[in-house]
């Protein structure tokens, strides 16, 4: 089991990196062979299921197929709650806070968010609490509320450049400027 407990860890980190390089399909592949894993093995860590289901959350965000991503989050804050591990719990609510943000309910958005903000900060888990603002920001900015946009994502960004989240700095980057050049200030 220690052997599996390893590969799954191994394989999640490869499939973050996929993730984080826009790479879904390869990310996809490797987040479902840990649940492959995970369905084999009951006393595997339910964390790494959660992380995988978020992982092919994202992947299912990124490429179009929200009801797909949707489930997937929902099942990964369903594991969060019923370990208590909050940085997934806040992962797993920032990927619901961006498909409700997509499907056009920003306000509720914007709350799942901010709920998300609030366990990341409470685990004092810096990538979510990163991700949450950004979340934050991007509905904000949606809302019409510029001047909260910017404050949520400038709070971001150095929090992403602590851990050398590198791809999170580049997006907020993206962001920031959007923002700007939306407000015709460049």
């Amino acid at each position: 089991n220690m052997k599996k407990r390893e590969e799954s860890s191994s394989l999640l980190k490869r499939a973050q990196e996929h993730l984080d390089r826009s790479e879904y399909a390869k990310a996809e592949a490797l987040a479902g062979e840990v649940l492959a894993i995970a369905g084999e093995n009951a006393d595997l860590s339910r964390e790494g299921e959660a992380e995988a289901r978020c992982i092919l959350g994202e992947c299912f965000l990124k490429t179009a197929r929200r009801s797909e991503a949707h489930v997937h989050f929902k099942s990964a804050l369903a594991i969060g709650e019923a370990v208590a591990n909050l940085p997934l719990q806040a992962r797993a609510q920032t990927g619901l806070a961006q498909i409700l943000h997509l499907s056009g309910d920003r306000n509720t958005a914007l709350r799942t968010a901010e709920n998300a903000l609030v366990l990341a900060e409470l685990s004092e888990n810096i990538m979510e609490q990163s991700r949450a603002l950004s979340s934050i920001g991007c509905t904000q900015f949606a809302l019409d509320r510029s001047a909260d946009a910017l404050a949520s994502l400038n709070r971001a960004k150095p929090l992403a450049e602590s851990i050398g989240y590198d791809v999170g700095v580049a997006r907020l980057l993206v962001d920031i400027g959007n923002i700007y050049w939306s407000l015709g200030d460049y």
